[in-house]
C-alpha cells in the first residue's frame, strides 16, 4: 500500500496490540480498507476522522491463533 495515497499507514511489523489488565496480545495486518469522514468546522479548522480496518490475530490469550476484524481510527 502506498501511503502518501491514503490517511493510514500499516501497522509496524513489530507492534503489539495488548489491554490492560487483559493476558490477550493481538498482532495487527495491514489496512485493508480505509475511509475518510469529513468533519466539522470548529474554531476555524476541520475536525476529520480516517478510519480503516484489518485482521488481527491473537498471539497471546486462551484463543491464540484467532482471527479477528480490527478498526483503526484517527483524527
Amino acid at each position: 500500500m502506498d501511503t502518501e495515497d491514503f490517511w493510514l499507514p500499516d501497522v509496524p511489523s513489530d507492534f503489539v496490540l495488548k489491554f490492560p489488565g487483559s493476558d490477550e496480545s493481538w498482532k495487527l495486518g495491514p489496512i485493508l480498507k480505509e475511509k475518510l469522514l469529513e468533519g466539522d468546522e470548529y474554531d476555524g479548522v476541520e475536525i476529520s476522522e480516517a478510519s480503516g480496518v484489518c485482521i488481527a490475530e491473537q498471539i497471546d490469550g486462551p484463543r491464540k491463533g484467532m482471527k479477528a476484524i480490527a478498526k483503526v481510527r484517527t483524527q
